[in-house]
């Protein structure tokens, strides 16, 4: 039976469908409706699509044979991933704009990039997929704050990484002096007397009396071997590389533990582990990579008006 059904899908007209249930058939003009219905509502799951056109377009159609229809679209919908992005005031693309416009022909070579991160485990935060017929079309994600997993303040260089470090408890000003303190020790030891600036995204922990009087009397401060960045726009994660080395870290964890046995439970420490591995083994061609695309994010973020590049 199964057999006859498919023999009689494989010698239907192009211009006619069958449902993925059942044998009820498709005019063009409701395949057209089916598609265009999903371009429309891009930001809904398959499911989604399917359970509103039998109640908005009397179409009963499966969430499967969607999304075939979708992907055999003459103007082909493709599966992308939807980014998170944050809300860009008109204030927030102007500053953008004017630190690109300011730094669009510096040394990048010479920053090093930091960030704190919040890394989530139990896969929180996780893709979300959507058809559209290019990136272009895809929406954007608001960024939502969930209750932390556990929290790493990483840093690297044009030349490498340093290492990640685990942020106990909560993070407050003493805390992460001390974890600057650190790095501060570690860029010296690794880099000598080379002069670097110290690119940070002025999150309420830098700009804070306490973190601002330690970074005026650091000795590596005070003798310019470490010059903190004055000037980061805020909501710009598209322009710190850090962001998409990170990305790329946490896909590479997520590979190794689905190697692991269903039984191994996915906890903090083992995915900190597993993350520490791949940080260190970071190929420098990817950190040279990431680092000279600053120009390039700098002329999009222009071409833009300071809004979101699609780094």
């Amino acid at each position: 039976m199964l057999t006859h059904i498919w023999l009689v899908f494989l010698n239907t007209p192009l211009g006619s469908h069958f449902s993925a249930v059942g044998r009820v058939r498709l005019s063009d003009i409701e395949v057209q409706t089916v598609r265009d219905f999903v371009a429309q509502h891009k930001h809904d799951s398959l499911v989604d699509n399917a359970a509103a056109l039998k109640e908005q377009k009397d179409i009963d159609i499966s969430a499967a044979w969607l999304g075939y229809l979708a992907k055999t679209d003459p103007e082909r919908l493709h599966p992308y991933s939807m980014q998170y992005k944050p809300e860009l005031t008109a204030e927030h693309k102007q500053a953008r704009e004017e630190f690109c416009e300011e730094h669009k022909d510096t040394h990048w070579a010479v920053y090093i990039w930091t960030d704190e991160f919040t890394i989530y485990p139990a896969g929180k935060n996780g893709k979300v997929i959507c058809w559209a017929r290019n990136k272009a079309d895809v929406p954007r994600l608001r960024t939502k704050k969930f209750p932390p997993g556990f929290q790493v303040f990483a840093a690297f260089t044009r030349e490498g990484v340093f290492q990640l470090r685990l942020v106990h408890g909560k993070l407050n000003s003493q805390s992460f002096t001390r974890l600057l303190d650190g790095l501060f020790k570690e860029i010296h030891a690794v880099r000598g007397g080379v002069q670097c600036i110290l690119m940070h995204d002025n999150a309420s922990i830098w700009t804070s009396k306490f973190t601002r009087e330690f970074l005026a009397h650091h000795p590596l401060v005070m003798s310019k071997l470490i010059t903190p960045l004055k000037g980061w726009s805020a909501c710009s994660p598209d322009l710190n590389p850090i962001e998409n080395l990170m990305a790329i870290c946490k896909r590479a964890v997520r590979k190794r533990l689905a190697k692991l046995p269903a039984s191994v439970e996915r906890t903090c420490e083992l995915y900190l582990e597993h993350l520490t591995v791949v940080w260190n083994k970071t190929a420098r061609r990817t950190l040279q990579h990431l680092v000279d695309s600053l120009p390039k994010r700098c002329a999009e973020c222009i071409l833009r008006n300071g809004d979101a590049t699609d780094s």
